[in-house]
């Protein structure tokens, strides 16, 4: 069997878009890691759809027998105009040298990343929990940048790992629930060094420090220990009240929610949301500044 994602260049999708319903627009096959990040770039190219055809899908949509993923991506062939891929900056404009695709990932030219550290970072800004998260950042300066220069000195054979169990560690679930995370001030740094000056001098020059320094941290744990506990407890709180205010035995839990329009678990409808409803979502501004350069 061929390998489509060698053979699939910018060029044969160029060529074969004039077969296509809409042959006055350029076609274009945007690339993304997962099934969740679809929505989100598909929202984030709506302002070039005049003039290219941009189909946003997943490795896995085009080679069916393939996976996804970042790496998956980065090792795709023929790219150009008519193949871009779009992909989550993880650590890699923060820390030098943090992969074996920091270099492509800053400078390829077919290639767009989230800025922040991933899709869930620039889902969260829709979130009622963004205050929280503000809160969570200006706490937690001292230990990201003691784990940031860890990170940068290769000390965790899994730094995404190690991450969530930092969170886990600070019981940070517990602490959101509570909105309050002045507990963890004190985990403070030991020691002001040139990395640490360093690395902040990036955060500063990203404009991720200080409240904003949730941006880079891992989006996929900010959502899952801080952001939907929070919105799950909202949600279990207008139930409980919407039950109080009823009477009669027929009325129960699920017919609240289904007044809420909640039909499945609240942990699923949760992360549906969250994942689809991009709407009007702000991209942030380097990524915007991509997408233009390569689709002006």
């Amino acid at each position: 069997m061929s390998d489509l994602r060698s053979n699939v260049t910018t060029e044969w999708i160029k060529l074969t878009g004039f077969f296509g319903h809409t042959p006055s627009r350029i076609p274009v096959s945007l690339f993304v890691e997962g099934d969740d990040d679809v929505p989100l770039w598909t929202e984030a190219v709506k302002p070039y759809q005049s003039k290219y055809d941009i189909k946003v899908i997943t490795n896995k949509m085009a080679n069916q027998n393939e996976g996804n993923g970042k790496a998956i991506l980065l090792s795709m062939k023929g790219l150009g105009q008519s193949k871009v891929i779009a992909i989550d900056a993880d650590y890699d404009l923060l820390i030098d040298n943090y992969s074996q695709y920091t270099d492509i990932v800053r400078n390829g030219e077919y290639i767009v990343n989230t800025t922040w550290y991933s899709v869930e970072n620039i889902l969260l800004q829709k979130t009622k929990s963004l205050p929280l998260l503000n809160s969570f950042s200006e706490a937690s300066k001292g230990w990201y940048l003691d784990y940031l220069v860890k990170v940068d000195e290769k000390k965790y054979k899994t730094p995404v790992s190690q991450f969530g169990e930092i969170l886990n560690q600070l019981h940070i679930q517990k602490l959101a629930l509570r909105g309050n995370f002045t507990s963890i001030t004190v985990i403070s740094s030991q020691e002001c060094n040139t990395k640490i000056e360093s690395i902040e001098k990036k955060l500063s020059n990203m404009h991720c420090a200080g409240q904003n320094m949730w941006k880079v941290m891992r989006g996929h744990n900010l959502w899952n220990t801080i952001v939907k506990p929070v919105e799950e407890k909202r949600i279990n709180e207008r139930v409980k009240e919407i039950t109080s205010k009823q009477s009669g035995s027929a009325f129960n839990r699920n017919a609240a929610l289904n007044q809420l329009g909640i039909y499945i678990s609240v942990k699923d409808y949760l992360d549906e949301d969250f994942y689809s409803n991009v709407d009007g979502i702000q991209i942030p501004a380097e990524t915007r500044l991509k997408l233009d350069s390569l689709f002006h």
